[in-house]
């Protein structure tokens, strides 16, 4: 039975580009991705040695919501059998006396909250999904471009056969939950599993970090093209991803019940429904 409905994490980390809708191949990590996003005053920078996709991105979604199902928070003293993970965020600055969510679980119950199955690919995918996500590095910079500190995305361990699987997020990934700050985003799972295209669940991710709910907001469509996919390489790439995103903002709405008007222009207006799907 699959318990998660809601995850908690910073709002950042959707809005940023750091997953995108591509094609995973086995160069994969030759292809850097670096982000940065000015908010509040303060710029975060994600780097990542990997290309990151739709199916890392549920990943680390569903970790969150695990994070903020068990609520179980430890700091450099009371880590215990989780302290190298810990010291693995590498965290710097004012973040290293700060607390993080760790997760303690299984393969098998990732799997069922992720809506997969139980192949060896499907455990594959959860390694593979878990060792991109680990070089993830955030670095924090205020308004005078002075470096506030650093950390990693998350860290992990597991058995080979995943029967035991921990995970550290680090208190950036977590802050809302952790009592740092207000900052963050509600991203409803129910819904994410609810989409069956790549381009949908990241575009879901990115509307529910900018629409509140019950509210619209305007979007230019080459604006979320590039959201999703980063940028074009040629005229007919742009033109082809533009059909992508006008499919992917109808599916949301025919599978999710939120609104859209103006979709065959340059604009579109999203609105988003008051209560989330059940």
């Amino acid at each position: 039975m699959i318990k998660t409905e809601f995850a908690l994490t910073d709002i950042t980390i959707a809005q940023v580009g750091l997953f995108r809708s591509h094609r995973r191949c086995s160069d994969s990590r030759l292809v850097a991705t670096k982000a940065s996003i000015l908010w509040d005053g303060t710029t975060y920078t994600y780097v990542s040695p990997f290309l990151l996709d739709a199916s890392d991105w549920k990943l680390f979604a569903t970790l969150c919501a695990m994070a903020g199902l068990d609520k179980v928070e430890i700091n450099a003293t009371t880590a215990g059998d989780s302290k190298q993970l810990f010291d693995n965020l590498f965290m710097a600055s004012w973040l290293s006396v700060r607390k993080a969510l760790v997760v303690t679980t299984s393969g098998y119950r990732l799997l069922q909250e992720l809506g997969r199955g139980r192949s060896e690919d499907d455990y594959d995918a959860v390694r593979s999904g878990l060792h991109r996500l680990s070089h993830v590095s955030i670095s924090i910079k205020n308004e005078t471009g002075e470096e506030m500190g650093g950390c990693s995305l998350l860290s992990f361990k597991f058995d080979k056969e995943l029967k035991e699987l921990t995970v550290v997020l680090s208190p950036l990934a977590s802050q809302y939950l952790l009592g740092i700050c207000e900052q963050h985003l509600r991203l409803s799972l129910i819904e994410t599993r609810a989409l069956s295209t790549d381009a949908a669940v990241l575009l879901h991710a990115y509307l529910s970090s900018r629409i509140r709910l019950g509210k619209w907001a305007r979007f230019e469509i080459d604006a979320l093209v590039t959201r999703v996919y980063g940028s074009s390489k040629t005229p007919k790439m742009m033109r082809d991803r533009r059909t992508y995103i006008r499919r992917a903002i109808v599916e949301i709405i025919e599978r999710l019940g939120w609104q859209g008007r103006d979709l065959k222009e340059s604009h579109c207006h999203i609105g988003r429904p008051k209560l989330q799907c059940n």
